[in-house]
């Protein structure tokens, strides 16, 4: 069962009951977090990613909190979006820092 939907740019994800986060769409950046670079056109499970709570997705990218109060984030980081201290693209997740 699917607890939640968020919608991109170029992207989709869904929150599952079982607190699993599983995308699909266009992926060049990682928009997936499935730790490639292949679009998809049917839902893949975000890579090392458990125990989420809440889910955001942005044009490129996409974000998580988990049940322990941590955030991450995956895809497109041109401009620092993931929150990680570089701007290097992420395939699989990555914690943001400092909060």
């Amino acid at each position: 069962e699917v607890a939640r939907v968020a919608a991109g740019g170029v992207h989709a994800c869904a929150l599952r009951r079982d607190r699993s986060v599983w995308c699909w769409g266009y992926n060049q950046r990682g928009s997936l977090g499935d730790g490639t670079r292949t679009s998809r056109s049917t839902p893949v499970q975000v890579t090392g990613l458990g125990d989420v709570v809440d889910l955001a997705v942005g044009g490129w990218h996409a974000c998580a909190l988990r049940a322990d109060d941590t955030v991450w984030c995956w895809g497109r980081n041109q401009y620092g979006e993931l929150g990680d201290g570089t701007t290097t693209d992420r395939l699989v997740p990555v914690r943001v820092v400092g909060l």
